[in-house]
């Protein structure tokens, strides 16, 4: 199962040797769809980092691009696998919406 959750995400791209700054727009315990500004590749390993709204924290999990939509301009959402397992998404999505909705309902 997918959660819709919006949180930053920092992934460092082996191939480009880049790190990319982009946001989180779906995620699951096997992997996650990203919304990027550069075009990946099937196949390109990256190092994800989750990062919490509420405190800053970095969640990291490795993975790998299965596929690339074009959004647009520069915008692509990808589709991430990960290698290891150990993501669990819903404390994740339940602390994404705690944050949310504090901010706009407090």
């Amino acid at each position: 199962m997918r959660y819709e959750v919006l949180l930053d995400v920092i992934a460092i791209d082996d191939l480009l040797g880049g790190v990319l700054t982009i946001l989180s727009h779906d995620i699951s315990i096997k992997g996650a769809g990203l919304i990027v500004d550069k075009k990946l590749t099937p196949g390109d390993t990256i190092k994800i980092f989750f990062i919490m709204s509420d405190d800053a924290q970095r969640i990291p999990v490795s993975g790998k691009v299965v596929w690339v939509d074009s959004l647009g301009f520069e915008r692509y959402r990808v589709g991430v696998v990960f290698s290891d397992h150990d993501l669990r998404p819903i404390p994740m999505v339940l602390r994404s919406i705690k944050v949310r909705t504090s901010r706009y309902y407090c």
